[in-house]
């Protein structure tokens, strides 16, 4: 099951984990993926790179989405959790880019790593450059931060036809985040029913991956790794890798997490790299406030509640 390598290991569950009083089991997980499979609500869009359109929010590959505007015209710096437009976008921008006609200046943090871009698979150009921004080669300057690694991310690199023209502009950018799309939905089934339905799995599978290159990149058959490296690349710079390895249990995710942070050799940087390992003993997490743990539901968390002092 999804959770099952790493959910019910933190939650301390013995059981299946229960909503509303149903049990969550494989089966359900799948009936509930397939209702949506087959009710042809969704789709996958033709062109991968239409998905993440500035002009094109809504479209028929998202299912869930979150909705940003620019109408508030906010500039309350002291309040940016109150906003309505989207101010993660100024973050995945490289700082004063020149040129910058399409694309407007930025932060340059949540840059990636060297080990997605060397993810991609040849014949992958569409997803790779609908997803990866080279400033180092597609920009005459740019300033260098921390971590650099010369690469962005395309997805939701503000464009400069959208800048917003009232408030400040960093908080009001009406770029929506795509939360779970189709796609998700046919390699989440897929992996999910691999091993009791293998050709359900490789159909659901290669309709994700020949929408990107096309119909001879299709497998005949597949395993569980080729699922996460699917995965990898398609949903690339969207916020689910960090899930998608902790699912496969605590070892495998240290193994991956640390070694993308290796670098090439002659990077200018290195030192910026140096000591960012996955701790298992936290699982790669941050503490969770005690205020929230007491409000789970009871017995779900017990073992990290502190002590009332």
């Amino acid at each position: 099951m999804l959770y099952e390598g790493f959910a019910k290991p933190v939650l301390g569950a013995t059981g299946n984990l229960k909503a509303n009083g149903t049990e969550i089991t494989r089966q359900y997980i799948v009936d509930g993926l397939q209702t949506i499979i087959t009710s042809q609500r969704y789709r996958l869009l033709d062109n991968y790179a239409d998905v993440f359109a500035w002009d094109n929010e809504n479209n028929a590959e998202s299912i869930f989405e979150w909705q940003y505007s620019e109408k508030s015209f906010w500039g309350d710096w002291g309040n940016i959790w109150g906003v309505d437009g989207n101010f993660s976008v100024i973050f995945v921008r490289p700082r004063n880019p020149q040129p910058d006609s399409v694309y407007s200046a930025g932060w340059s943090f949540s840059v990636p790593t060297w080990s997605l871009v060397n993810e991609f698979e040849s014949e992958d150009t569409d997803r790779k450059n609908a997803t990866i921004f080279n400033a180092d080669e597609q920009l005459n300057s740019y300033t260098k931060s921390y971590q650099n690694t010369g690469y962005f991310n395309h997805k939701y690199m503000p464009r400069t036809a959208f800048f917003p023209i009232q408030g400040s502009s960093e908080l009001n950018w009406p770029k929506n985040y795509i939360d779970m799309r189709y796609a998700d939905v046919l390699l989440m089934t897929a992996e999910l029913i691999l091993d009791q339905n293998p050709s359900q799995a490789l159909e659901y599978f290669n309709e994700v991956r020949t929408r990107a290159m096309g119909d001879a990149a299709a497998k005949s058959s597949i395993n569980l790794d080729d699922i996460y490296h699917e995965r990898r690349v398609e949903f690339a710079c969207e916020g689910h890798r960090k899930w998608d390895l902790l699912r496969r249990g605590l070892d495998y995710a240290k193994q991956k997490i640390d070694a993308s942070w290796d670098i090439p050799a002659n990077v200018p940087n290195a030192d910026d790299f140096i000591g960012r390992q996955f701790v298992k003993e936290t699982y790669g997490m941050i503490p969770i406030p005690g205020s929230e743990i007491r409000l789970a539901n009871e017995g779900v968390l017990q073992q990290y509640v502190p002590a009332f002092k």
